[in-house]
């Protein structure tokens, strides 16, 4: 009964295929615009929002203290890949990927749930992406 329900109903129609969007960038963006054509005060003289001294300051003091986070997020992903156990088929495998989590959760205060994610995306972080 089932099968021939199956054959009666028609046939859904297909959905069309997307379209490309374009080529891709090779660069990041901030290297692609020149900052200091972008950013710097007399070239907002230009546009239509001036840039003064002062938000230019705060504009380079935020993109410096973003950078130093990034170094900083860095290295805690250095420090915390050290830790990772690669979780095998064996029990003992298996027993001190629970143990490094355990570690991890008290050392930086939160879940065991938290510290297995902070260590899997450490781990990822440090062996698939460039240094």
């Amino acid at each position: 009964m089932s099968a021939e329900r199956i054959a009666d109903e028609p046939e859904k129609p297909k959905r069309p295929r997307r379209q490309p969007r374009g080529p891709r960038r090779t660069m990041p963006m901030a290297q692609q615009l020149d900052r200091e054509r972008v950013l710097s005060p007399a070239a907002a003289s230009a546009s239509t929002t001036p840039l003064t001294e002062t938000d230019f300051a705060a504009l380079s003091a935020v993109r410096e203290r973003t950078v130093a986070r990034a170094r900083e997020a860095a290295a805690d992903y250095r420090l915390l890949a050290r830790l990772y156990v690669e979780q095998d088929s064996g029990d003992e495998a298996r027993l001190a990927a629970e143990l490094a989590e355990i570690r991890v959760g008290i050392a930086l205060n939160c879940s065991i749930i938290r510290a297995g994610r902070a260590l899997e995306g450490a781990h990822r972080a440090a062996t698939c992406l460039p240094g």
